[in-house]
């Protein structure tokens, strides 16, 4: 059965619409590979979401499917890719007539649009299609790019291949699923490429090995616990001395030292 999903203009999480969701393990029996779902945002609380929402009120916004979901946060949270998304070109507005367009249960009236994750059935899902003008299946982000030339220290698992030195395979696939459970801000400095360059630099970032593959070889990597999202900057005084790699730790602690002093 279909699936409402709540996207909030301010979230814990660095969601991106239509193509990444996060959400508690609780709701993981509603949002299983393959389903159907429907994006909603509540009330706007502030105004200056107001240009990036179809409407001030509560509103349906798009449509698409669950594909893969795996655990992160120890299994306390699920992360959902969302595939096939196709946004609304005006706002459904949540109530038709006086009536919502979802039917409350009996036993949550009181609380009902406080879960994040809502069952609904066959036809209150056709009637809210019915009612809405459904864009193109939007194309994939930059996030989750396959053809990115960017040199990480992502990813791999360690194989080591012959050439005039000695490097290591990268998994294009540990990078998108860091990218998704950590964001795109470095976890050092704070800096975040498509904040201050703009659209062209969305989902730009370094992804760097806590453990480097120089020191560890082949290896399972966690792309939760083993995976950091760096600047250019940050990741290039990580390793900028080839004996010794320091941590986000490190790293925070010189930011800090450094900003105390120049007040």
């Amino acid at each position: 059965m279909p699936t409402v999903i709540v996207e909030n203009d301010v979230s814990q999480w660095d969601d991106q619409t239509g193509e990444v969701y996060h959400f508690p393990k609780r709701y993981r029996d509603l949002l299983l590979p393959g389903e159907r779902v429907i994006y909603y945002k509540g009330r706007m609380k502030d105004k200056r979401f107001e240009g990036s929402r179809l409407s001030k009120s509560p509103h349906y916004f798009g449509i698409a499917e669950v594909g893969d979901v795996f655990p992160i946060k120890n299994g306390k949270e699920l992360l959902a890719k969302i595939i096939n998304f196709r946004p609304f070109e005006v706002a459904i507005d949540f109530q038709q007539d006086g009536e919502y367009l979802e039917k409350i249960p009996k036993s949550k009236e009181t609380n009902y649009w406080r879960d994040g994750v809502r069952r609904i059935d066959e036809d209150t899902y056709n009637e809210i299609l019915s009612l809405a003008i459904v864009g193109p299946v939007s194309e994939t982000k930059t996030i989750l790019s396959d053809s990115d030339n960017q040199s990480f220290e992502s990813g791999v698992e360690g194989r080591s291949s012959a050439y005039t030195g000695t490097r290591y395979e990268r998994d294009q696939e540990l990078r998108k699923r860091a990218i998704l459970i950590h964001g795109c801000t470095c976890a050092a400095c704070g800096f975040n490429f498509e904040e201050f360059y703009g659209e062209y630099a969305k989902g730009f970032i370094h992804i760097h090995h806590v453990e480097p593959l120089f020191e560890t070889g082949e290896k399972i990597v966690n792309p939760e616990t083993d995976l950091v999202p760096l600047c250019a900057n940050c990741h290039a005084v990580v390793h900028r001395k080839r004996d010794k790699t320091l941590t986000v730790e490190d790293l925070q602690a010189m930011i800090k030292r450094d900003v105390v002093e120049s007040v």
